[in-house]
């Protein structure tokens, strides 16, 4: 019984030892369990967070794709807005002639259709002659700036 109670003696504080190193590890086992726990949860997370920052970047590329297209089409616009305001003074300038051209149209077609007339009967060098230098060359045409030959034949036929 001595023999007992010595053994016991030097058993009782082994067990108390292995009692609180059990204790311990119930509890780091439940502190890891927790660990594990918010370590899955933090990794769902972040497979989440990594997804959308894929879609916001997705985002982001198509909208600088856009913004570069809009660029080239606002700088092609914006030359073509520039090519047509040189445009405008040709066009303006040629609005006035044609004005001009319209006021004299009648008298044009008159006097275009009495020179046939009267040209008509003669033969080609009789008009040839004529036309180059009595008719074309006359007073009345240097007024009116009128070219009887050049409203009556194709242009770059070479008789103007």
């Amino acid at each position: 019984m001595v023999k007992y109670y010595e053994v016991a003696k030097g058993v009782a504080p082994k067990r108390e030892l292995v009692n609180k190193l059990q204790q311990k590890k119930e509890e780091a086992e439940e502190n890891l369990k927790q660990i594990n726990k918010e370590l899955k949860e933090l990794a769902e997370n972040l497979e989440i967070v990594t997804a959308e920052r894929q879609v916001q970047s997705d985002k982001l590329k198509q909208l600088k794709e856009d913004a570069d297209t809009m660029t080239r089409r606002l700088n092609a616009a914006s030359q073509l807005i520039e090519g047509l305001a040189s445009e405008r003074k040709r066009w303006t300038e040629d609005l006035q002639k044609m004005g001009e051209v319209k006021k004299r149209l009648v008298g044009d077609c008159l006097l275009n259709a009495a020179f046939v007339s009267y040209a008509g009967p003669f033969n080609h060098e009789f008009r040839k002659v004529t036309w180059r230098f009595d008719v074309c060359h006359s007073p009345a045409d240097a007024k009116f700036n009128i070219c009887c030959v050049c409203c009556l034949s194709l242009p770059g036929n070479g008789l103007c």
